[in-house]
């Protein structure tokens, strides 16, 4: 009878589990990462936009309890001002990736191209720059997939990640049940960092995942690509300037220990 009813509880346990499975990119595979990557039944979780620092603290919290792992996309300027979060996404086995220097609010940034090119480069270095460490992905929108911006983040060995599946401030949970249904639950879902509509939005996406036995990947290069060794997209002496001299989160963990040991 105990035994009967252990095999139940492991059988119930295991039916609530949920993990994530990788997704590894072939060198030969498309530069650009739709849902056409994924099979049926694969979701891949996506966070950006302008971060907010206790919605992000949030969402690490419900990802590590659910055993989860996300897509995050910083700005330039969050990573640099927030180094502790940044490694903290990265550290935790999640994807850190860039979205540019700043949000891509400005329509001269989405409609120039040279300009938006340099808004990706040097959003993307200073993501890299922050902890010292990146995935070779940058998030655009549909408006940013210009021929021009596509070629220059293929011929620099990255990978431009575009969603199918989004919610709506108004009503979260419902809009992301909708979406998922309407895309027959596979796609990449783009959540945001700055709002609590967002965490809304991925409680209801876990339900579903679990509820609709879903299958959570996480998108990596393949393990034959250099990108570990020649982050795509970072200049060679900025490269080297990290490697040598540690990044900025690193640089500020040791400004705080000498203060602190000048208090002393």
């Amino acid at each position: 009878m105990k035994i009967g009813i252990l095999i139940f509880l492991l059988f119930v346990i295991q039916s609530f589990a949920v993990t994530t499975d990788i997704v590894r990119l072939k060198i030969r595979d498309s530069h650009l990462i739709f849902d056409d990557k994924l099979g049926p039944g694969q979701i891949a979780i996506t966070f950006a936009g302008k971060m907010d620092v206790i919605v992000v603290k949030k969402i690490l919290g419900r990802l590590d309890k659910e055993n989860l792992r996300g897509h995050f996309f910083l700005t330039g300027d969050d990573a640099l001002k927030n180094p502790e979060l940044a490694f903290e996404i990265i550290s935790k086995g999640h994807i850190l990736g860039s979205q540019g220097m700043a949000p891509p609010n400005d329509r001269k940034k989405l409609t120039n191209e040279p300009s938006l090119e340099a808004e990706i480069q040097t959003g993307h270095e200073a993501v890299f720059f922050s902890v010292g460490a990146i995935y070779p992905f940058v998030r655009l929108s549909p408006r940013q997939g210009s021929l021009a911006v596509r070629e220059m983040i293929k011929e620099n060995g990255a990978f431009a990640f575009y969603w199918n599946i989004e919610y709506y401030p108004e009503n979260p949970a419902q809009s992301i049940r909708d979406s998922l249904e309407r895309e027959k639950y596979r796609g990449i879902v783009a959540l945001t960092l700055n709002r609590d509509s967002s965490l809304a939005a991925l409680d209801a996406l876990i339900e579903e995942i679990k509820d609709r036995d879903l299958t959570v990947v996480a998108i990596v290069p393949n393990e034959e690509s250099a990108w570990v060794d020649y982050p795509p997209m970072i200049r060679r002496s900025l490269r080297q300037d990290v490697f040598k001299n540690g990044s900025w989160y690193s640089r500020k963990l040791q400004l705080d220990k000498e203060n602190k040991h000048d208090e002393i």
